[in-house]
């Protein structure tokens, strides 16, 4: 069994913090049979999140407010482990589904995607219509066949993770600026992938448990005319050839 490092990224997420979720994930951490450390990291909350993550994380990191994607390149460019787990605070995966994607690590898999499939419960009809209209052009603009890039929870070997970091161009983690408001960057997920299928990575998709948690910080309307516009720029990228391809490359699901 490798070692593990949990990943989480969070944006004024005292409330869950104080509901409880973070220890979830903690007494979690305690059985695992092998080293292991929780990294919180705080994407410049405006509420007591960084206060109350450092008496549970392992570490507890504060950046500047750049976004989601920011705050798990940092994660992921600290952790110290072989393998790595990302997962959202409010827990709409259990971390308890971990157990569905680990092992394919300790197998052939360098990247295990977490998949919510069709049934969604709770989610609102629109998020069903966005998540649709999303997949669909990411298939026509960039031939990507994964069903689901977009949710929280993954894993990966962590030297796959960081050589990846070294081949995004949209989200380079050297050319992260602050921003305004919450910011989910759903490129990111589409990008980490599609340089991973490009390096030549395993790539295997798994069903995991998910449940619709209600947020009162994301901007529907500015995540999907970011959302869309990442992946005009990444289709781009993809189209001047400016990802390293290997044509070797496949997907397992």
């Amino acid at each position: 069994m490798h070692s593990l490092s949990i990943i989480v990224p969070a944006y004024n997420e005292q409330d869950n913090i104080e509901a409880g979720k973070l220890e979830e994930i903690a007494s979690w951490l305690r059985t695992y049979p092998a080293p292991v450390e929780l990294i919180v990291v705080d994407d410049g909350s405006g509420d007591n999140t960084i206060k109350l993550a450092e008496s549970t994380a392992t570490r507890a990191i504060s950046i500047p407010h750049s976004g989601k994607a920011a705050a798990l390149m940092k994660g992921m460019m600290t952790a110290v482990h072989d393998h790595i787990l990302f997962c959202d605070l409010d827990q709409a995966t259990p971390i308890s589904e971990a157990a569905k994607l680990l092992p394919f690590l300790e197998q052939s898999a360098d990247i295990v995607i977490g998949s919510r499939g069709l049934h969604r419960q709770h989610a609102p009809v629109s998020r069903y219509i966005l998540s649709l209209g999303h997949t669909l052009l990411r298939r026509l603009m960039l031939r990507l066949s994964i069903r689901d890039t977009q949710c929280g929870f993954k894993a990966c070997k962590r030297k796959a993770a960081l050589e990846i970091l070294d081949h995004l161009k949209i989200y380079d983690p050297k050319s992260r600026q602050p921003v305004k408001g919450s910011r989910v960057n759903s490129g990111f997920d589409v990008e980490f992938l599609l340089v991973g299928f490009h390096l030549g990575y395993t790539i295997i998709e798994v069903p995991v448990k998910w449940n619709y948690q209600r947020t009162r910080c994301t901007n529907l309307f500015r995540e999907v005319y970011g959302g869309w516009r990442d992946l005009i720029s990444i289709a781009r990228e993809n189209f001047n050839g400016n990802y390293r391809r290997n044509k070797k490359a496949g997907w397992k699901s």
